[in-house]
C-alpha cells in the first residue's frame, strides 16, 4: 500500500511561512517511517523484527499545570516548595536527548494531561490547556511549542492526545469539543510539524462526559481530523482504549493507526493476542499496531508485556506513573524526567538492547550494542566444549534435572557458549531424521551465497531437467524454496506453491539435486568441509547414517556436536573470530514462512521421477506446518486459529525436529540457550499448536523456566 504521511513541511501558518522541520512520520503499511526510512532500519532482535516500530513512553505531563488554587500546592517542587510548569517543561526538554540516545523514538504528550495521582476516581485539579469554550490556552501551547521543537530537533515523534477522561468535563458542550479538536490540529498544521500524531482521545470507553468522545461516534472525530489538510497534507490520526480492550470496527476503519494499552494485563501472552485479535477486526488493513500505556514491568525476565509486542510486530509503550516525590515514575508531578530509578533504567536498558540504542549497560563497559554483543559471541569451544555448573550460567539445576527426566534418553544444555548440562551418553552418534532437514536448508543458501545457485527461487529443474516435462510440465516449476517450504507438489496433483504436505519423497529429491546437481559432491564432503571441520565436531557424522544405500542424506551426529550447529546458528553464522556462515543467513531462512492460510494437500498421487526415493516418509505426512514452517525450520509462530506452536517457549524459539519430537535441536536466541537431544520417548510436536499438555511444550516449558535473563 502507498505511504501515509504527517503535515507538510511546507504549511503555511497564519501570520506566515512556517519555520523548516527536520523530521517527519509516516506510515508504510505496518511500519512507521522516520524522514522516509523505516525505524530502527534493518533491525532484527531475537528474531523479531523491530524495523518499523515506535517504542514510545507515556510522559503526558510535559505541559502540566493547575488552575485549582485548591489542589495546585500537591504538585509542589520539594526544593522549592512551589510548583512551577515552566520548569516542568524545561526539564521535560532537557531529557529528551537521553530518552533518545536509548532508543526512544516517540512520547505521548496530552493537552489535558492524566491524573497527577496516576490512577484517580475523582479528579479536582484542574489541568486542561482547552478552555471552556474550547479555545487553547496559549501558555500551554508554547511550553508545548518548545516540546515539539526539541522532539523535531532530535528525530522524535510525538504522539499528541487531545482530550482525557479526567478532564473533559471543563468544555461545556460538544461545540466546545468540536472547537478544540479543529484548533488543535490547526495549530499543528499552521507550525509545519510533521513529527506528530494524533490521539483524540486517551481511553475512549472510559468515563467521558461528552457523547462524541466515547466509542460509539469517537471515529467521527478521527474522520475530522483527516479532513483538515494544509498543502496536501494532513494529520494521521487514531484513538486508544482502556487497558486489554481490543478496538472497534468504528475506529479500525477509521484509524491510520491503532491504539491500545496494556494496563492490567499482567499475562504477557494476552497482549500477543490483543494484536491478533485487532488484526482480525474487520475494516483492518495493514496498519501499525502501537500500544502507547502500559504499567507492566517485568524487563528482567525472558518474557514480558514489551517483548510479547514486538513479537508480534507491535510497538510498546512505557508507563510508569510513579508519585509525586520527585523521584519515581513520570506521570505524578513533580516528575524527575530523568533516567534516575532503578525501575526507569531496566526499561531503557532492555529498549537500548532491542533498538540498537546505547543503554546503561554498554555505558558502563564504554562498550556500543553491537561491541557486548560480539564479546558474547566470541565464546564457543574449540576442540572440546567449555563447561559450566549450571548455576554459572544462570540456570537452575532442578528444572534441568526435571528436563531430563521427562524427555530421557541422552541430551545437553549450553548456554553462553558452555556446556552447562547433560545427561545420557552425549557422544553417541545416530541418526537425527527429520532434524537433518534445516541443516540441508543451510547449505542451500550457502549454495547460493557461494555463487552456486542465482536465488532460493530459481528453478530445480536447471539442475534436474527431467521435471520440465514431469505431469506434462506442472513440475518445471518447482523452486528450492518450494522444496525447503514444504509446498512443492511434487507426487502429488497440486502445482508448485498451491498446498503444503511434509513429503519426504520431495526431501529426497531436495537433497540429491542439491549435492549431485549443485555441489556436485558427496553430501558428507560438503557437510565436513562447510560444517564439521569448521566447527571442530568431536564425534562421528555422516550424511548417510544408515549406509549409502539406505536413505542417503539421514545425519548421524552426537548430541553434543549438534549443540554446536545450533550455536553456530544461534551466533547468526559466526564462530569466534570466523564468520563460517554468511551473515544473516540463519535470519533469512526463519524469515520465509509457510502462511498459516495455505491449504493442506489433497494427497492425491501425481507422477514422479523413476525410482524415486524417500528421506524416510510418506508425501502427506502431518497438517502442522502453515505458519510455523520456514526452510525447513520450526519457528515459534502463530498458525491457524491463532495458536502459537509451543505456547510457553519465547516467541522467538526455532528448532529442529525429527520423529515428534524424539530428537531435537533447540534454540532460544532470547535466552542465549542451545538444547540437543535423542532418542527420547516424546513424539507429540505435531499436537503442540495452542496446546500446554504436551510433552514437547512442557519440555521447552522447563527449559525456558530454568533460565534467568541475562
Amino acid at each position: 500500500m502507498g505511504m501515509l504521511c504527517a503535515a507538510a513541511v511546507c504549511a503555511i501558518a497564519a501570520g506566515g511561512a512556517a519555520s523548516p522541520r527536520k523530521t517527519s512520520v509516516a506510515i508504510r503499511g505496518d511500519d512507521f517511517l522516520i524522514n522516509g526510512r523505516p525505524t530502527y532500519p534493518g533491525r532484527v532482535w531475537r528474531g523479531m523484527r523491530i524495523e518499523g516500530l515506535l517504542m514510545n513512553s507515556r510522559m503526558v505531563q510535559g505541559i502540566f499545570d493547575d488552575l485549582n488554587p485548591d489542589t495546585r500546592g500537591m504538585w509542589a517542587y520539594p526544593d522549592t516548595g512551589k510548583w512551577d510548569p515552566e520548569r516542568n517543561t524545561r526539564e521535560f526538554a532537557a531529557a529528551m536527548p537521553a530518552w533518545r540516545k536509548h532508543g526512544l523514538l516517540a512520547f505521548t504528550i496530552n493537552l489535558q494531561g492524566g491524573s497527577p495521582q496516576g490512577y484517580s476516581s475523582r479528579q479536582p485539579w484542574h489541568n486542561s490547556a482547552i478552555a471552556e469554550d474550547g479555545s487553547l490556552r496559549p501558555d500551554c501551547m508554547a511550553r508545548l511549542e518548545r516540546i515539539l521543537n526539541r522532539a523535531d530537533e532530535l528525530g522524535m515523534v510525538a504522539i499528541l492526545g487531545v482530550f482525557y477522561f479526567g478532564q473533559d468535563q471543563r468544555l461545556k458542550d460538544e461545540a466546545a469539543v468540536l472547537r478544540a479538536l479543529d484548533g488543535a490540529v490547526d495549530w499543528v498544521l499552521d507550525r509545519g510539524y510533521r513529527n506528530v500524531l494524533i490521539e483524540v482521545n486517551n481511553e475512549c470507553n472510559v468515563s467521558y462526559d461528552h457523547a462524541i468522545l466515547r466509542p460509539d461516534r469517537v471515529h467521527e472525530l478521527i474522520e475530522r481530523v483527516k479532513a483538515r489538510s494544509r498543502g496536501g497534507r494532513r494529520l494521521l490520526a487514531g484513538t486508544s482504549y482502556g487497558g486489554g480492550t481490543v478496538p472497534r470496527e468504528n475506529v479500525v476503519r477509521a484509524s491510520d493507526f491503532l491504539l491500545m494499552h496494556g494496563n492490567g494485563v499482567g499475562d504477557p501472552l494476552r497482549i500477543a493476542r490483543m494484536v491478533r485479535e485487532a488484526r482480525a477486526v474487520p475494516g483492518y488493513r495493514p496498519m501499525p499496531i502501537l500500544f502507547n500505556e502500559d504499567d507492566h514491568f517485568d524487563f528482567d525476565r525472558p518474557m514480558n508485556n514489551m517483548i510479547a509486542a514486538a513479537s508480534e510486530h507491535a510497538s510498546w509503550g512505557y508507563f510508569d506513573p510513579g508519585e509525586s516525590n520527585y523521584r519515581d515514575g513520570y506521570q505524578c508531578p513533580p516528575a524527575n524526567w530523568t533516567i534516575n530509578t532503578e525501575r526507569k533504567k531496566a526499561f531503557f536498558g532492555l529498549l537500548a538492547e532491542m533498538t540498537g540504542g546505547v543503554g546503561p549497560r554498554q555505558q558502563r563497559a564504554g562498550m556500543t550494542p553491537s561491541a557486548t554483543r560480539a564479546a558474547a559471541q566470541r565464546v564457543v569451544p574449540g576442540r572440546t566444549w567449555l563447561q559450566a555448573e549450571p548455576e554459572e550460567v544462570g540456570l537452575r539445576r532442578d528444572r534441568l534435572d526435571a528436563l531430563a527426566a521427562l524427555v530421557q534418553g541422552r541430551g545437553c544444555v549450553v548456554r553462553h557458549g558452555r556446556l552447562a548440562y547433560s545427561w545420557g551418553d552425549i557422544t553417541r552418534s545416530e541418526d537425527v531424521a527429520s532434524a537433518v532437514k534445516p541443516v540441508i536448508s543451510v547449505l542451500l543458501l550457502l549454495a547460493v551465497s557461494e555463487g552456486r545457485l542465482k536465488s532460493p527461487d530459481g528453478r530445480v529443474a536447471d539442475v534436474v531437467p527431467e521435471l520440465k516435462n514431469l505431469n506434462r510440465g506442472k513440475d518445471a516449476g518447482i523452486t528450492w524454496r518450494h522444496l525447503a517450504s514444504q509446498t512443492s507438489g511434487y507426487g502429488l496433483i497440486e502445482r508448485p506453491g498451491e498446498a503444503y504436505a511434509y513429503n519426504d519423497y520431495a526431501l529426497a529429491l531436495y537433497y540429491d539435486a542439491l549435492m549431485d546437481g549443485v555441489y556436485k559432491e558427496d553430501g558428507t564432503s560438503v557437510l565436513r568441509s562447510r560444517i564439521a571441520e569448521p566447527l571442530q565436531f568431536e564425534d562421528r557424522y555422516s550424511f548417510d547414517a544408515f549406509g549409502r544405500q539406505d536413505r542417503r542424506g539421514r545425519l548421524t551426529v552426537s548430541v553434543r556436536d549438534f549443540a554446536r550447529f545450533g550455536l553456530l546458528c544461534l551466533r547468526d553464522g559466526r564462530w569466534g573470530d570466523r564468520q563460517v556462515l554468511p551473515k544473516g543467513l540463519i535470519r533469512r531462512s526463519l524469515s520465509s514462512v509457510v502462511p498459516s492460510s495455505m491449504p493442506r494437500s489433497s494427497g492425491k498421487d501425481a507422477d514422479m521421477l523413476p525410482g524415486q526415493r524417500t528421506l524416510g516418509g510418506g508425501k502427506n505426512q502431518t497438517p502442522t506446518g502453515p505458519g510455523y514452517y520456514s526452510f525447513n525450520w520450526w519457528v515459534n509462530g502463530i498458525g491457524p486459529g491463532g495458536k502459537r506452536l509451543y505456547v510457553d517457549a519465547p516467541p522467538d524459539m526455532y528448532l529442529a525436529g525429527g520423529h515428534g519430537g524424539m530428537r531435537m535441536l533447540i534454540m532460544m536466541p532470547s535466552l542465549d540457550i542451545v538444547v540437543s537431544w535423542n532418542d527420547s520417548p516424546i513424539n507429540d510436536h505435531d499436537a503442540s499448536p495452542g496446546n500446554p499438555e504436551t510433552r514437547c511444550n512442557r519440555a521447552v516449558k522447563l527449559v525456558a523456566d530454568a533460565a534467568s535473563p541475562g
